[in-house]
């Protein structure tokens, strides 16, 4: 690459030589993005996230450093020529490039500072790893491509306290960024203000699982409600797509099979445009969503057979990569999900197949998902009629949920429970597991 490429350059040039010139929309569909990005990219209207990099650099046969680099270079021209717009100074005055970027006084200068100083000190006390002392960090950040950035890394670790535990720690700060990511975005510069509404949306989709688990339905549905509106404004097949997945799994969560109906129904018409974690698992919802009630349809198990078949497809056939929904797509994901659509079909010998082939491959450190996959083999033993074996495996559950302070899993143990007490209301398993939630 040579000495001051930007990333637009960069892709324009590789696009260029790639089968001898290939479009936009070709090099679109070969990387898994829509013609608009890739536009967007090559203009230096917008730039890829910092999760990107290691992917684009590996489709261009390039070192992840170089393709960071030549983003940063892009930022730095959109910023200098802005400051040069609004300041009429000499080009060789260098001191632009140190001015904070969309500040209007001092005041808002030591609030922005203030506000990345609170979301550095998050970030490095929740394992994330700085290169750099705090002080140094603060005294670098002179974009608000870092601050973007920070938001970004935080977003992530909010995904995987959802899937290791600490929410209930994680999500009031979370929430308070949340509230400041709602004025940067709307106080973007125009030709960034995309990418800064993207990650809010992707933000009110964490917020409605943030809330669906803490049993906060209506900020749950809220949220979701929020995503969805600027997902559809946005126009981005996968932010459609993925808030109308979480919506679907909070309704599903509530039983109202008809709104979560509708919503899966939203989220399949976008299965073409999207990357295979979502699309897997929006496959996966949709069975278990219309399996529910449906065990006498022979139309419903064969529709949710061609669904998990496509999953299977997506799981066996390899090199899933990540995308920007954060929905894990792998064995374990795809057994369990099965499993709790071949319970609703009362398919129950496939459905502890299944389960079985879910416990073998489960990543020891993804702790709330050793949770979700005990509570199904709960109600499949109830299924079974088995009431001990349910009630043992609700305990087993119920004990992880209480040491992460996990109330809808709490809550989900006590649903079981009152479903064994009806069956069995003297067997001494259900009443320890009585005990155990402290209603007995």
């Amino acid at each position: 690459m040579g000495q001051g490429t930007s990333f637009g350059e960069l892709l324009r040039r590789y696009r260029k030589t790639y089968q001898y010139n290939c479009t936009q929309t070709e090099i679109a569909e070969l990387f898994g993005y829509s013609k608009e990005t890739i536009s967007s990219w090559e203009q230096g209207r917008r730039f890829p996230a910092h999760h990107e990099i290691a992917r684009l650099a590996q489709l261009m046969g390039l070192d992840a450093q170089e393709v960071r680099d030549a983003i940063q270079i892009g930022h730095v021209r959109v910023h200098v020529d802005r400051e040069l717009d609004k300041t009429p100074l000499a080009h060789d005055d260098l001191s632009i490039a140190r001015s904070p970027l969309f500040l209007e006084s001092e005041q808002e200068s030591d609030a922005m500072n203030k506000q990345r100083r609170e979301l550095l000190r998050l970030l490095s006390t929740s394992g994330i790893a700085l290169a750099l002392p705090l002080n140094d960090v603060l005294g670098a950040i002179n974009f608000e491509e870092e601050t973007f950035t920070l938001y970004e890394d935080l977003l992530a670790m909010g995904w995987e306290a959802t899937w290791r535990g600490g929410i209930e720690q994680f999500a009031p700060r979370f929430n308070r960024q949340l509230g400041r990511l709602v004025t940067l975005a709307d106080k973007s510069p125009i030709t960034e203000q995309e990418q800064w509404q993207t990650l809010l949306c992707r933000y009110y989709q964490l917020a409605t699982r943030f809330a669906q688990r803490q049993m906060k339905t209506r900020q749950a549905l809220y949220d979701a409600q929020s995503g969805i509106e600027l997902a559809v404004q946005l126009d981005n097949a996968e932010l459609i797509a993925s808030a109308y997945f979480w919506r679907a799994r909070l309704h599903l969560e509530q039983k109202h099979l008809s709104l979560a109906r509708d919503d899966v129904d939203a989220a399949l018409t976008c299965v073409d445009r999207i990357r295979a974690p979502l699309k897997g698992n929006i496959y996966l919802v949709a069975a278990e969503v219309y399996a529910d009630g449906s065990e006498n349809s022979e139309h419903v198990k064969t529709q949710c057979d061609r669904w998990h078949e496509k999953v299977a497809n997506l799981v066996y056939t390899g090199g899933i990569e990540n995308d920007e929904s954060f929905v894990k797509l792998n064995i374990t994901t795809t057994q369990h999900e099965r499993a709790k659509t071949l319970i609703q079909l009362h398919r129950f010998k496939e459905a502890r197949h299944e389960l079985n082939t879910a416990w073998k491959t489960l990543s020891p450190d993804l702790v709330i998902w050793r949770i979700n996959l005990s509570l199904t083999e709960a109600r499949l033993f109830f299924a079974e009629k088995d009431i001990e074996g349910s009630a043992q495996s609700a305990i087993e559950a119920l004990k992880i949920a209480k040491a992460l302070n996990a109330q809808d899993k709490v809550s989900q143990a006590h649903s079981l429970y009152l479903q064994l007490k009806e069956y069995a209301a003297n067997n001494s398993y259900v009443c320890n597991l009585g005990m155990q939630l402290d209603v007995c």
